[in-house]
């Protein structure tokens, strides 16, 4: 593994793909993954240095052959999204999840024609689109509370993309007729039209569904050591795996206590300076851990609709408020995906063809160089 090191009499860094560790009188006093678009922190006002990039050039056309479109009506997302161009994007920040959403994202605005750039800090737009997710809740209040309501105050109109609400009061009462809101789901969308905001409520479908294969022409020049270091943690699933990935969150959005081989979308993220080329990264290393494997289950919402896509058994188990049995009743069944299935805990047995394709295998050799 390459390691990159700063030294000084004060101050040691040390860094490789997976981590950073910071020591400062030789007593450690930072450990962290690495994320992409490097945040410039100061310490004992000494300002850390920016470490290159490092890792090899590679462009890979990976194997797309279970790669099963979902044939979606996008007019009424299509005339919403018009009607604010040209406008900045915001990918909703999160786990290797949100980077599925946000590839899927960037294929339908290139597809559609539609202008877009990327927010950039201190700049406040006149029309945003923020990216869909699950971020709308409790849990994360504190997080989208102090970062996005601000913004959403200086901003001209605000279109947030298909996404779940829950018990979010403090943005409902910033709500009104400069927004349109996209659910994913009948929950969030009772939620909402109850509240009476004054903003456009639109019933629509997680905007994953719309992904297409382009996103498997992997390339990685340019692409933060993060990634590689994600390839290192998702090896030890693949060298153990079976035909069939467990793939449970461990998070607190988790009721259940079986066991999993690897909560997947926990394995990698992306952040508010993610560009373009890091969310697919991301989702294209997301896809293939779920092709390496004939079956799924899981009760992350986006490994099931990845499984789907790649044409797998799914067995989808419900998280803390219902968020994936809404999108499977609004979703799965009416899209019509007989191998997706909601279940209340795993099957005993499991029986799926063999699907599984050497995607992660040819990413970890190719690109992490890890023999494996």
């Amino acid at each position: 593994m390459t390691q990159r090191r700063y030294g000084s009499c004060l101050l040691n860094i040390k860094k490789d793909a997976d981590s950073m560790l910071v020591r400062f009188l030789g007593m450690r006093i930072y450990n962290s993954r690495l994320c992409e678009g490097y945040i410039k922190r100061r310490v004992c006002g000494i300002p850390l240095p920016r470490i290159p990039q490092a890792g090899p050039s590679v462009r890979l056309q990976l194997d797309a052959r279970n790669f099963h479109p979902v044939s979606m009506d996008n007019r009424v997302l299509l005339e919403k999204l018009r009607s604010m161009v040209p406008f900045t994007y915001i990918p909703n920040p999160g786990n290797s999840g949100d980077a599925l959403i946000a590839a899927s994202t960037l294929q339908f605005f290139d597809t559609h024609d539609l202008p877009y750039r990327f927010h950039q800090k201190n700049k406040s737009p006149e029309n945003l689109v923020y990216g869909g997710g699950g971020i709308w809740n409790p849990y994360y209040q504190d997080f989208w509370q102090k970062k996005f309501l601000p913004l959403f105050r200086q901003t001209k109109r605000v279109l947030i993309l298909p996404s779940s609400f829950w018990n979010c009061d403090a943005l409902l009462r910033e709500l009104d007729s400069r927004f349109t809101i996209f659910c994913r789901e009948q929950q969030s969308y009772d939620y909402l039209q109850r509240a009476q905001t004054g903003a456009e409520i639109i019933l629509d479908h997680d905007i994953a569904f719309r992904l297409n294969s382009s996103v498997f022409a992997y390339d990685n020049r340019g692409v933060f050591p993060y990634d590689l270091g994600v390839l290192r943690k998702i090896k030890s699933f693949y060298l153990r795996r079976t035909n069939v990935g467990f793939f449970l969150r461990r998070d607190c959005e988790s009721i259940h206590a079986f066991d999993s081989d690897l909560d997947l979308s926990d394995a990698g993220s992306i952040d508010l300076s993610s560009s373009r080329q890091r969310i697919l990264c991301c989702a294209s290393i997301f896809l293939s851990t779920v092709d390496s494997v004939d079956a799924v289950v899981t009760d992350r919402l986006h490994v099931g609709i990845a499984g789907m896509l790649m044409n797998k058994e799914v067995y989808l188990l419900d998280s803390s408020y219902k968020k994936v049995s809404s999108v499977y009743r609004h979703s799965f069944e009416t899209i019509g995906c007989p191998k997706v299935h909601l279940v209340t805990k795993p099957p005993e047995s499991i029986h799926a063809p063999s699907t599984a394709s050497r995607n992660l295998e040819i990413l970890m050799r190719e690109v992490a160089d890890v023999r494996i």
